[in-house]
């Protein structure tokens, strides 16, 4: 009896180009299944058996797994790296935004997000805690759901001085 392929969830971004290679030149079998919507809504995928396996944000995946009310294990665990290498972060605003310059130019404005879970929304607690409180006080990241403070409070987040400075790091089991 023939097994179904393996359903591989991954964010159409150039760093999964590596699976439409296997596919298309080393037989790889298995099928892909794009979430341009990003790793939150991937991780909602592999809870509900949508798909089998998922490549996605490191950071998104470990805020998955340190949500409030999230039962038992979590519905998956981080099993490996694809990517070693950290992903760079920009902060943007509108070309008609001349007063917003630099980061300090954020002094109590409001940082958007594009959803809970997301990258972005662990960009703005990396803001906040990291950034933001080396004297640029009165910033206000407009995010909810304090996963990075959750994860540190539980000993699976340590500030590091990783590949950039302030990197929040996960901590290497022991």
């Amino acid at each position: 009896m023939a097994s179904s392929p393996l359903r591989i969830g991954y964010v159409p971004e150039h760093f999964s180009a590596p699976l439409h290679f296997a596919q298309q030149h080393y037989g790889l079998e298995a099928t892909l299944v794009p979430f341009p919507s990003g790793t939150g809504h991937m991780i909602t995928a592999l809870r509900g058996g949508e798909i089998d396996i998922g490549i996605g944000l490191t950071e998104g995946w470990i805020a998955g797994l340190g949500k409030e009310g999230v039962e038992g294990d979590g519905g998956y665990r981080l099993v490996g790296t694809y990517v070693d290498t950290p992903l760079c972060w920009a902060i943007s605003t509108g070309s008609s935004r001349p007063e917003i310059a630099s980061v300090s130019s954020l002094r109590s404005k409001r940082i958007g997000v594009s959803r809970i879970g997301s990258g972005s929304q662990i960009m703005g607690f990396w803001l906040k805690t990291v950034k933001f409180t080396a004297g640029v006080e009165g910033v206000k990241p407009e995010v909810v759901n304090n996963c990075v403070d959750i994860l540190r409070k539980a000993g699976v987040l340590a500030e590091g001085k990783g590949r950039q400075p302030g990197q929040m790091v996960v901590r290497e089991a022991s």
